[in-house]
């Protein structure tokens, strides 16, 4: 199970690293939907224009957007690095 603390507050810059695990792609908004456990066991999600595979580790940075239930979603994320190691 994953730390429930969010992630930082609205309007934060942050930037973290974790493995990807589940994308989903939404119709309405066609973009993908990607969920991340980062390294210190948080969830995060947020959409992206590209499907990402998943068990890939990435490092990352956005803007928090909202604290949804569990997860914190994230709004203008790009990519620093795949497959971390």
């Amino acid at each position: 199970h994953c730390d429930t603390t969010p992630v930082g507050r609205v309007n934060d810059r942050v930037t973290m690293t974790g493995e990807i695990v589940r994308v989903s792609y939404s119709n309405r908004f066609n973009t993908f939907y990607t969920t991340v456990i980062t390294d210190a066991n948080q969830e995060v999600f947020f959409a992206y224009r590209e499907r990402l595979a998943t068990t890939r580790r990435i490092r990352f940075c956005g803007r928090v957007k909202r604290h949804a239930g569990r997860a914190t979603q994230l709004s203008r994320v790009k990519l620093v690095e795949q497959e971390v190691v």
